[in-house]
């Protein structure tokens, strides 16, 4: 099976920058940025998956993020390292406010600051260290913990670890069926019916399971065939 994300969200420390594009226009970098932070939001850690099946490109759910905003740093509008990707909600959330607010709280830059150290998860909440107004500043601007994040967390969690569970659990289980049908008499055909019957079951819904996580797959079935970068091969996706 392809490499699955962990069922529980793992929180990062410094994403590094990996791609080096040509410069240009910055939506010409989005093959890079779906590369290089594994389809997933730099910020809530939602992956295209959580949100959507079969891929996120061209259906607006994942934007590119500027760090610096354009409005107040237009000069560094198309320099990458100024660019994440992130899903729609994180980047309609923080909306112009700056990276630096009145107070001089600046906000968490995932290239730059380890996740890790500025926050917890708990209950698939990614919640600020206690006492650290930068992590808190972040997980405001870009409401973090709203409800939908929460629940996208969550559904990738028990959905991971259920379908798993089955999965591994199904040979098993049909090997003890196969021998409950091979002691049966010759003549309880109504409970050898029973018995294909749970078999046949069983393994459809471990073909359902196995096609659930494949939306969970790294990379996605639409991955970029290329990017912009002269040296970085595509093919290496997995970060």
């Amino acid at each position: 099976m392809a490499k699955l994300l962990p069922p529980q969200i793992s929180i990062p420390g410094v994403i590094s920058r990996q791609h080096t594009p040509k410069p240009g226009d910055y939506g010409t970098y989005r093959p890079c940025l779906r590369l290089e932070f594994s389809f997933a939001c730099a910020f809530c850690l939602c992956h295209e998956a959580d949100l959507i099946e079969q891929g996120a490109e061209g259906t607006g759910l994942f934007w590119i993020e500027h760090f610096e905003p354009q409005k107040s740093a237009p000069e560094l509008k198309d320099v990458y390292t100024n660019c994440f990707y992130a899903c729609r909600f994180c980047n309609r959330a923080r909306g112009g406010a700056r990276t630096v607010d009145a107070n001089g709280v600046r906000l968490l830059n995932p290239s730059t600051d380890a996740w890790n150290a500025h926050f917890t998860l708990s209950n698939d909440r990614i919640e600020p260290v206690q006492g650290d107004a930068r992590a808190l500043r972040t997980e405001k601007v870009y409401r973090i913990n709203v409800d939908r994040k929460v629940v996208s967390r969550s559904h990738r969690r028990t959905l991971i670890e259920g379908h798993t569970k089955l999965i591994e659990g199904a040979p098993h289980r049909i090997s003890g069926l196969k021998r409950a049908l091979a002691n049966l008499s010759g003549d309880a055909l109504t409970d050898q019916e029973a018995i294909w019957g749970a078999i046949i079951a069983l393994q459809k819904d471990v073909v359902r399971a196995r096609k659930d996580l494949e939306r969970y797959a790294d990379p996605p079935i639409d991955r970029p065939e290329f990017c912009r970068c002269p040296q970085v091969d595509s093919s290496l996706s997995s970060q």
